[in-house]
């Protein structure tokens, strides 16, 4: 762990140096040498005391957590496939969120509105099992009515808007 907060604080310093080397004349005109120097001690300063804190605390925690779900799972193994769902519905979260930035809007909206639905709809599921023969007609009947009769009204939008 020392290695690596010597290479951190190296890193942030060799940044630092090298935006100040490649500063024109004028910063150094404006600004006191005495500012520029206690920029970079204070830097490497919170590098060298706050951030091996900050990391032994966050692996502290990773570790208590990891410990917390093994206890869990060895007491009640039932609990593992939960855990499992939750693990993989998170790191499809993940992705959802990574495309962000690269996706349109339409796409993430329609994505949000598909998970919203399932919550939606998995609820009264769980609850009372027997309700999938009610909804069952009426999901299918709702995407027949989408696909055959929403792509033609979409498209007359277009023609409308042109």
């Amino acid at each position: 762990m020392a290695l690596g907060m010597v290479g951190a604080s190296r890193l942030l310093h060799e940044g630092i140096l090298k935006n100040i080397l490649h500063s024109p004349m004028l910063f150094f005109d404006t600004t006191p040498i005495g500012r520029i120097l206690n920029r970079f001690g204070k830097d490497v300063e919170a590098i060298d005391t706050t951030l091996p804190g900050s990391i032994r605390s966050m692996a502290m925690t990773v570790f208590n957590v990891i410990a917390t779900i093994v206890v869990i799972v060895i007491a009640t193994p039932l609990i593992a496939l939960p855990f499992a769902l939750l693990a993989a519905l998170y790191f499809m979260v993940l992705d959802v969120e990574m495309l962000d930035c690269r996706l349109p809007s339409a796409v993430l909206t329609f994505v949000g509105a598909v998970i919203q639905a399932v919550m939606i709809l998995s609820m009264p599921i769980y609850a009372t099992p027997t309700i999938v023969f009610l909804l069952a007609p009426t999901i299918v009947f709702y995407y027949f009515i989408l696909l055959h009769c929403g792509g033609p009204l979409r498209l007359l939008k277009q023609l409308k808007v042109a």
